[in-house]
């Protein structure tokens, strides 16, 4: 599950949720589409197991400028 964030902490766009077999992927995503402002935001990244248990978190700081 891949979900876009503020940085007040507000979900702006749940960009990918759906279970996917192991391996490499790449998301092309356009913010200007989207109507995004300039500014920072939190993309997050949760990974679960077959069981829904969380395995592997992790989140980055992007800036976008228009």
């Amino acid at each position: 599950r891949i979900v876009l964030y503020s940085t007040t902490g507000e979900r702006v766009e749940e960009i990918v949720n759906k279970h996917q077999a192991k391996g490499y992927y790449e998301i092309n995503y356009n913010a200007r589409k989207r109507g995004l402002s300039s500014g920072i935001y939190i993309l997050r990244m949760e990974v679960k197991d077959e069981n829904n248990i969380p395995r592997y978190t992790d989140a980055v700081k992007m800036i976008l400028v228009k």
